[in-house]
């Protein structure tokens, strides 16, 4: 008390000797020193703060650039009927007029006359487009990314960026793409490890089962044109039914092969695979049912099987498609369509009897076999086992499609999966 008294007496009346005077001096000095430095560190502090905070940010816009996800491709459909698949796709067909198809990436599809199809798989690198009979011509853009698939029949044409024409004739088995620029990698059963075509390049195959590549305008009627060379040939008596020495005869009539349409058929009824090339799908599957189903699957050719199947498929009958590619699994099952019937198996378990379980197991029994639509079953059954195990479970399928198929159709599917936290 007697300390404070003193302080007060020495604050109001100012009565302090020198010595006071200079210690209160320093300790004003000290104060104002500390203050300053304690200032100017606040001052750094909340400058690093901010500078931080603007690097964060411009972090963040370049995260949001790279990552941010592009949209899938818009497209319009002009001429044909086109119906929805209810899947994000469309069904085409056409009459005497072409169909056009133009995508938000500048990419068009044309489906020509008399020509039947579908477009699958729209995503922002590319889609999927199945041409069922007819010829097709695709103008791809190209970009970083880019991976659009063709199939038709067993054959399936890789594209990256490129302009080209397809044709596919079941009742012939007749399979030509012609290229005019860029450049494409073309799968089938003659052609496990592919063949690639660049611009002014074509290949033929056609129902003798030999492969033909040349360069310049496509042979028509006739022999094939001097550029073009045999570079595959079928095994002996690999056409179901034949013998070598008919094998050879059809190797010879191959002079006869029409490139763009089929020839004309001289048979009183026509076969289940020209009804299926002009889309009478009903009409397939009523003809196998009045004979009965049972008995079609143990006595029918590989060839009906295999058109009664696509009838029944495109026709949504279950059944029939289902009894068609049992048959060919069970009686041809070494052949290359008895392997194909497979993998359309799976397809019909998981998309039709959404039995996931039964189409992994399908899946993994044609990709030991092997075949033309190996990436398609790896892709599908990646997806197959996210949806029953989860992204954790279908890891290991995922990282062997990227290894396997980097730019394949289901390559943005698996990098999600590996890339996700």
């Amino acid at each position: 008390m007697n300390k404070l008294a003193e302080i007060t007496r020495e604050e109001l009346h100012g009565q302090v000797d020198d010595a006071v005077h200079a210690l209160g001096r320093a300790r004003l000095q000290t104060t104002q020193s500390l203050a300053f430095q304690r200032g100017f560190a606040g001052v750094r502090r909340r400058s690093l703060t901010r500078a931080a905070a603007l690097v964060a940010a411009a972090v963040a816009v370049v995260g949001l650039l790279v990552w941010w996800p592009r949209s899938a491709l818009t497209f319009a459909t002009e001429g044909g009927d086109v119906a929805s698949t209810g899947e994000g796709g469309v069904r085409i067909t056409t009459g005497a007029e072409a169909s056009v198809t133009r995508f938000s990436d500048g990419s068009l599809v044309r489906f020509d006359a008399w020509s039947a199809g579908r477009l699958e798989g729209v995503r922002e690198s590319g889609a999927r487009v199945v041409l069922t009979s007819g010829e097709l011509h695709l103008a791809i853009a190209h970009r970083s990314g880019t991976a659009w698939s063709v199939e038709a029949g067993p054959y399936v044409v890789r594209v990256t960026g490129t302009e080209f024409d397809v044709t596919w004739q079941p009742a012939t088995s007749t399979f030509v793409v012609s290229m005019q620029q860029g450049s494409v990698l073309v799968e089938g059963p003659l052609t496990p490890k592919g063949v690639t075509l660049s611009g002014g390049q074509h290949l033929v195959i056609g129902a003798d089962g030999l492969m033909r590549m040349g360069e310049g305008a496509l042979p028509s009627l006739g022999e094939p044109a001097s550029t073009s060379s045999v570079i595959a040939t079928p095994p002996a008596a690999s056409v179901a039914g034949t013998t070598g020495n008919d094998a050879g005869s059809a190797t010879s009539s191959a002079s006869a092969m029409a490139i763009a349409s089929s020839a004309a058929r001289v048979d009183a009824k026509p076969s289940w695979k020209s009804l299926v090339a002009d889309g009478k799908y009903k009409q397939v599957v009523s003809e196998a049912r009045s004979r009965g189903l049972e008995s079609v699957a143990e006595t029918a050719s590989v060839e009906e099987l295999s058109a009664l199947a696509d009838a029944a498929r495109y026709g949504k009958d279950g059944a029939a498609a289902r009894a068609a590619l049992e048959a060919q699994r069970k009686r041809f099952g070494s052949t290359q369509a008895g392997r194909n019937a497979t993998f359309l198996l799976g397809r019909l378990a998981e998309d039709g009897d959404s039995n996931t379980t039964r189409a992994i197991a399908l899946y993994d029994e044609y990709l030991q076999s092997g075949g033309s639509f190996a990436a398609e079953a790896l892709g599908r059954k990646m997806l197959a086992v996210r949806k029953t195990k989860g992204g954790a479970g279908a890891l290991s399928v995922a990282r062997l499609y990227l290894e396997k198929h980097p730019t394949g159709t289901y390559a943005a599917a698996a990098r999600a999966i590996v890339e996700a936290p």
